[in-house]
């Protein structure tokens, strides 16, 4: 070892210091960025994950979308057919070798209109040069693009409303609520005979239980339809499952030793059996977002002169905060403006919310507006979803006919005769014109959905959360 020592090597403390050279050095757990690594750090390759992990949704978690049938249209206005009855209400019954009463079939004619979704994608010329970490960014661009389409369009599929936005169809829940009261939609045949009205079960914050599916089922049943699917948030189903599960810690039947729990996956009615679909799509509306862009002022609250079709009761009155958020035609939602103070609920009446319009974005319009309420003596940090209007009105009459943050479930017979997406375009990337060094294109879709037998159907609103022991 000594002729090491004369070449400058001194026993293991040089190993060491040769050691510390080639060390990991100053590579700080996610902190460290390219410029800062020096020595045994620079020289190592970084390690990525060659797989793109997704926090967001997928299309498993996509529902209605999958199963609506769907079918071309060939107009901006889809028209369609009804037909009421097959008959008029004369006596079957007739004399021996007598003439039978003649009569006809009832039909008339509905349309709906075709709307326009879609997004607007780029990618710069260098981005495409790159070796990239994943897939082609362009690839990558129409991908995303695609599911943020489909997902927007499921949510949509239930909530749209064509008086907040002329923008929109009409979704799901606004076509049965609405169509469903309107006598060119009620079946006149037997019209004497307990045909079901409800196409509207209002729970009230209660739980989801059996008895309001099956009393949902038989609504639909009485109006000559076949429920198949229920859509439900997937607390909801969560909450309506646990009621099932075994009230003794035994194995239950058909369950494989070591296996807990129990998910209600189908429900057996009067009317036939139908699949319960949790969706995350059908989760309520809560709180009130960051956003961008000028939020509404002088938020404000009043009673109203009237109790006519007020769900206000004695017990609710109190105090309550109230929230306006502004959505803007490109920004998106704004903050959520707060009423200064709390306003004092002392009858009955209903409540009128108003609030000044803000400015919007250089060249942007106000689509329409969230109103969120606290709960009963709550601070603004319990303000939840209470409804929406259109862009153009700054007031809303809280009628409390929704509870606030609370959901809706979708009791639906799921098939060509009564509810279809007629679809002009099919989606689609349509290329834009190249002025920079960036490849630009859209994203669009063309359609609607139709309920062409809304008393087929039932919304199940003001679905109550169960409490966490």
């Amino acid at each position: 070892m000594d002729h090491l020592k004369n070449e400058g090597f001194d026993g293991f403390g040089d190993v060491d210091d040769l050691k510390k050279a080639i060390d990991t050095g100053n590579y700080a757990y996610g902190t460290s960025v390219p410029g800062d690594l020096t020595q045994g750090a620079a020289w190592q390759v970084e390690s990525l994950d060659s797989t793109l992990r997704n926090v967001t949704y997928k299309m498993k978690n996509l529902k209605l979308w999958p199963d609506i049938p769907k079918s071309q249209a060939y107009n901006v206005v889809e028209e369609y057919n009804l037909e009421q009855a097959h008959g008029g209400d004369e006596p079957i019954f007739i004399t021996d070798g007598g003439l039978p009463n003649e009569n006809d079939f009832t039909v008339s004619r509905e349309v709906a209109q075709v709307k326009f979704l879609g997004c607007r994608r780029q990618v710069t010329h260098p981005a495409t040069l790159v070796k990239p970490a994943h897939e082609p960014l362009i690839a990558h661009q129409i991908k995303t693009g695609t599911m943020w389409i489909l997902g927007r369009l499921e949510r949509e599929l239930f909530r749209a409303d064509s008086d907040i936005s002329a923008l929109e169809f009409d979704g799901v829940e606004k076509q049965i609520r609405e169509k469903g009261i309107d006598a060119e939609y009620i079946p006149s045949e037997f019209a004497g005979f307990g045909n079901s009205d409800e196409v509207v079960i209002d729970l009230r914050g209660e739980v989801l239980d059996e008895d309001v599916l099956e009393e949902a089922a038989n609504n639909i049943a009485e109006n000559f339809g076949f429920p198949s699917d229920l859509y439900l948030g997937t607390r909801q189903h969560s909450d309506l499952s646990k009621q099932f599960y075994p009230k003794e810690r035994i194995p239950q039947m058909g369950q494989a030793d070591g296996k807990a729990g129990y998910v209600l996956a189908q429900f057996v009615s009067s009317a036939g059996i139908f699949d319960l679909k949790g969706n995350v799509f059908n989760r309520p509306r809560r709180g009130a977002v960051t956003g961008v862009g000028n939020a509404p002022t002088a938020v404000a609250a009043a009673d109203s002169t009237s109790a006519v079709d007020s769900e206000w009761t004695t017990a609710e009155q109190g105090d309550y905060l109230y929230k306006v958020s502004a959505v803007y035609s490109a920004s998106g939602e704004s903050p959520a403006g707060l009423a200064a103070a709390a306003y004092s609920k002392a009858n009955d009446n209903t409540v009128d919310v108003t609030w000044t319009a803000p400015a919007p974005p250089s060249g942007e319009t106000i689509l329409a507006y969230n109103i969120f309420r606290s709960a009963k003596d709550g601070a603004a940090a319990t303000c939840e979803f209470v409804g929406r209007v259109a862009g153009g009105v700054t007031a809303f009459e809280d009628f409390n006919a929704f509870l606030p943050g609370l959901a809706s479930a979708f009791l639906l017979q799921v098939d060509a005769e009564n509810v279809m997406w007629k679809q002009l375009a099919p989606l689609m990337k349509m290329d834009l014109a190249i002025v920079a060094p960036a490849y630009r294109w859209m994203q669009l879709l063309y359609g609607c959905p139709i309920i062409y037998t809304p008393r087929k159907n039932v919304v199940l609103e003001n679905i109550g959360r169960a409490e966490r022991e």
